[in-house]
């Protein structure tokens, strides 16, 4: 399954807290735009790409000192090609060797990046002994955009009509599984953010459990299980508590987890005896500490092992009408 990067979790917590600068603001919605336009490709190749073809998503590879990232990788028979997600507007047009958008010029080369992401890709498939050519596809998934390829390029450049055509002209389904294991042999941790959440900044952004319907961080009406919003929104309240863990994780991403610091950030009005109980239940707890392990990603990344367990007290929103 497709996953937001971490920099994108992290702006997007503070972004729905009210923490943003406007240039983080700014970083943020291009991040979204990005990962937007990955979900809008993974939905064409599941309607259009036959369900055999094997597929990779969201990949760091190192080679030596070199690391690059992936968006998606497609296995033909003896080709192995390397998907690189636009999800841009505007008039782009490749002519002089450099790209131009709007006939304004880009600061990169986005040509280069991907042919650059080949070349390693490639380089470890060649030493593993994998008999595969690695080719490139430059999609510009958004429909708002026009492109205008004038020089000759390497690299496959598909505009948003013409992406399911390209998807069900892939006919020759790999039967090897041998390059997965080498990408997967090479592959790192995707990249986590290099940006920290001062103590000055910290105070500043809203607290308490959001509502998912109407945002709003205002206390919620506690019953047993549930809890009830002014919007009318149900949650159960284990799995409310736990979210807004995983936020706060985000969000201080470099420290470790305290009962304290927890009950603070969920509101004083909510049970610091539950919320011990939760840190208990779902939380590695560190050594012979009073701090739990911080993982300081999303809650369907952190929970994910949990899924079935957190499906199935969902009924509990029901059972508030008995309280």
């Amino acid at each position: 399954m497709r996953q937001k990067s971490h920099e994108l979790q992290y702006l997007e917590v503070l972004y729905q807290r009210g923490g943003l600068t406007i240039d983080e603001e700014k970083e943020y919605w291009k991040l979204l735009r990005g990962y937007q336009g990955e979900i809008q490709f993974d939905q064409l190749c599941y309607h259009f790409l036959n369900t055999e073809f094997a597929m990779m998503d969201d990949i760091t590879l190192q080679l030596g000192k070199s690391v690059t990232q992936i968006d998606k990788l497609i296995a033909e028979d003896k080709v192995l090609w390397v998907i690189d997600i636009k999800n841009y507007q505007g008039k782009y047009k490749y002519e002089n060797n450099c790209w131009t958008v709007n006939e304004n010029i880009l600061s990169n080369n986005i040509c280069e990046q991907l042919a650059r992401v080949c070349r390693i890709t490639q380089q470890i498939l060649n030493q593993e002994g994998i008999k595969m050519t690695v080719k490139g596809v430059l999609v510009f998934i958004n429909p708002h955009s026009e492109v205008k390829i004038v020089d000759s390029i390497n690299e496959l450049v598909l505009s948003s009509n013409q992406i399911p055509q390209w998807l069900m002209s892939l006919k020759k389904l790999s039967h090897s599984v041998a390059w997965q294991s080498t990408i997967e042999k090479y592959r790192i941790p995707n990249y986590r953010t290099t940006r920290i959440t001062t103590a000055e900044h910290f105070a500043k952004l809203k607290k308490g459990i959001r509502c998912p319907n109407c945002g709003s961080f205002a206390t919620k009406k506690q019953h047993y299980h549930t809890l009830e919003c002014s919007c009318g929104c149900f949650r159960v309240k284990e799995k409310a508590i736990l979210r807004t863990i995983s936020e706060y994780g985000i969000i201080r991403h470099d420290v470790s987890l305290k009962k304290k610091d927890i009950h603070e950030f969920i509101g004083k009005e909510y049970s610091l005896a539950y919320v011990e109980t939760l840190l208990k239940k779902h939380f590695k707890r560190i050594g012979d500490t009073y701090c739990y392990e911080n993982k300081g990603v999303s809650f369907d990344i952190w929970f994910d092992d949990k899924k079935e367990y957190l499906d199935s007290i969902e009924s509990r929103i029901f059972w508030n009408r008995k309280d």
